[in-house]
């Protein structure tokens, strides 16, 4: 009897396009204040209990959310955890209910909690949520 060796083929890898985009945590300038205007646009609006115009702005901020929390073409693996983006988003939500249920029930105290509402916003856009970023050349 002979014996045979059985050598598996090499894989073979396709040359794919480099990496040009990638997931880390915070956002860029622009969509972290376009996020800002809307989360502060919705929060006024239920101040106020204007409810259609909150509609809208519900509607305004989630699409912004989806537009920017899209894949992009050629974007790296990502490397967050889930159990980040979930929790991160949670708290974050869970403080703007807690800021905004007093002004809901005719607390006159609408300035303060409207400021901090902006700046929680903002921080969390900015330095919490997760974005894509394009890579520099350099990294390449």
């Amino acid at each position: 009897m002979t014996e045979q060796t059985i050598q598996s083929q090499p894989a073979v890898q396709q040359a794919s396009a480099p990496y040009t985009y990638e997931e880390r945590i915070g956002n860029r300038w622009a969509p972290a204040l376009l996020y800002t205007a809307g989360v502060a646009f919705v929060a006024v609006a239920i101040m106020h209990q204007v409810y259609p115009l909150m509609y809208v702005g519900l509607g305004c901020v989630m699409t912004h959310s989806f537009v920017f929390a899209r894949q992009p073409e050629q974007a790296a693996p990502s490397s967050i955890k889930s159990s980040y983006k979930i929790a991160s988003t949670l708290v974050y939500v869970v403080a703007l209910i807690a800021l905004l249920e007093p002004a809901i029930n005719g607390d006159a105290q609408e300035i303060w909690r409207l400021i901090t509402i902006i700046a929680l916003g903002f921080t969390f856009s900015r330095w919490v949520m997760t974005g894509y970023h394009p890579l520099s050349q350099e990294q390449e």
